[in-house]
């Protein structure tokens, strides 16, 4: 067996740093760098000479000498610290780089050895892939679609009789296409989320509702293979705000992947309200998921090389999109099991107000406008039951009240890019790019054919519907003005 002497094993260590992927240096506590590999000299453009004679403040545009301070105390007293950090090359171009540091501490001298990634090439390379699939999935799609209808029509029997033998082949083939369809589908949707382009169409709604129907849609299959499906729900509404087709594919990955990895038990749905969020849970009594696998469970086209007992196969995606999804909601999913002793996957929703949602969504839209020299204009419309009305029929009457202003707004005055939100008395409207004057007269349109169904329904005399309007920068200057104006016209209206 060869040995290496203490020299040889500091050569080749050198060796290794030199020839690395990822860019090195090594400073002292001044931020002078004593050492770059050839990683680092590509990636800013500089000679190694150059370097040597260059603090790291010199190629960082944003490394003040306090920030510098700030870095080396962390750095020091945790011996690690990594953070996202710009770079400025040799030819001026500014760069966002990964960057870690850690401390080693040297006789007499501190040394910092700092290890950083390109994270603009990063994520151009990650842009490139997504497009890639993209386009391919969107061109498959289309002849997809054709193959499966000359299938069923064959399957139909509208182009001739099918004979039993070919029937039975036709019917493998609409399962494979129709099995490609949803990878494709998958694929589409995963390339979305990485590119930041998923979008959510938030709704109020009931949790414990569309948990109820994620199991009578599995409830079948489950008897099926005589297992338990069952629900452990409080006993009032669940009520949050939420995409209602995306969380429900959220449930029904988790539970379809219980009921695929579970050979007898049960497979359980159970939710727990928390103050500031509601936390999802299910479980299952199947073969589990070892320890060491946890961490890789929601990657993508992650198999983990569990069989299932079902002996179908996925796609490798479901639990990436969960994630993804669960995210896009600003929640967190994770998964707890042990092997031979089923599994819990967890995720969690945070419990916001429409106020909240709308006050988020105008900050982003606000930021947009200042920069951009735009307009934005906020509208509440709020709806009350008044006194006169059977306190017995109040709940309903505001109930229908509130869906019917909400659809008025859909059809007599909202576009693609506003935001329409239904609160519990109110419907919060934003309109981005649109002045006060506008958005007076687009209101007067809503109201007035509000006003229409209200009285068509026999209601105009129990139901009343005020509004406030803020807009930027015809009436207000900041976000918080702009919240304030919404919310004490809102409190003068109240009844």
């Amino acid at each position: 067996m060869t040995s290496l002497t203490p020299q040889d094993t500091l050569r080749l260590a050198r060796f290794a740093l030199d020839h690395a992927d990822e860019a090195a240096f090594w400073m002292d506590d001044r931020g002078s760098i004593l050492y770059a590999n050839a990683a680092a000299c590509r990636a800013l453009g500089y000679a190694s000479e150059e370097l040597l004679k260059a603090a790291l403040p010199d190629v960082s545009p944003e490394l003040t000498p306090e920030l510098w301070s700030q870095l080396t105390q962390e750095v020091t007293s945790r011996g690690r610290f990594a953070f996202e950090f710009s770079m400025r090359s040799k030819d001026q171009r500014v760069f966002s780089v990964d960057m870690s540091v850690h401390h080693h501490p040297l006789p007499g001298k501190d040394i910092l050895c700092a290890f950083f990634r390109d994270m603009d090439e990063r994520k151009r390379l990650q842009q490139l892939k997504n497009e890639f699939v993209s386009t391919v999935s969107h061109e498959l799609r289309t002849p997809m679609t054709i193959i499966r209808e000359s299938v069923s029509q064959l399957l139909d029997g509208l182009l001739g009789e099918v004979p039993p033998p070919q029937r039975e082949a036709l019917y493998v083939t609409l399962s494979g296409i129709d099995r490609l369809a949803r990878i494709i589908n998958d694929l589409l949707d995963v390339s979305k989320m990485e590119a930041g382009k998923a979008t959510l169409h938030l709704d109020r709604l009931n949790l414990a509702e569309l948990i109820r129907e994620v199991v009578e849609t599995f409830a079948s299959r489950a008897r099926e293979r005589g297992l338990e499906l069952r629900m452990s729900l409080p006993a009032r509404d669940i009520l949050l705000y939420a995409d209602y087709d995306r969380l429900t594919r959220v449930f029904t990955n988790l539970v379809g992947n219980a009921l695929k990895f579970s050979d007898k038990g049960s497979v359980e749905i159970s939710v727990r309200e928390r103050p500031q969020e509601i936390e999802c849970v299910v479980s299952d009594s199947g073969i589990g998921i070892a320890k060491q696998d946890l961490g890789r469970v929601f990657n993508k086209f992650e198999q983990l090389s569990l069989p299932a007992v079902t002996g179908e196969k996925g796609s490798g995606l479901g639990l990436s999109i969960c994630k993804g999804i669960v995210e896009l909601h600003q929640g967190r999913i994770w998964a707890e099991s042990e092997p031979g002793r089923g599994s819990s996957f967890i995720f969690t929703l945070p419990r916001k107000s429409g106020e909240d949602l709308f006050r988020q969504k105008m900050s982003g839209d606000l930021a947009r406008a200042a920069a951009a020299g735009g307009h934005v204009t906020g509208v509440l419309l709020q709806v009350d039951v008044l006194k006169n009305a059977d306190p017995r029929k109040a709940a309903t009457h505001l109930e229908w009240a509130l869906a019917e202003l909400m659809e008025t707004v859909k059809t007599h005055g909202a576009r693609k890019t506003d935001f329409i939100l239904m609160d519990s008395h109110a419907v919060w409207l934003g309109l981005p790019g649109m002045t006060n004057k506008e958005a007076a007269r687009i209101v007067g349109l809503i109201l007035a054919a509000y006003a229409a169904v209200l009285d068509k329904n026999e209601l105009g005399d129990l139901v009343r519907v005020t509004h406030s309007l803020s807009s930027f920068p015809d009436e207000v200057k900041n976000e918080k003005e702009f919240m304030n104006k919404l919310l004490q016209e809102k409190q003068r209206n109240a009844v």
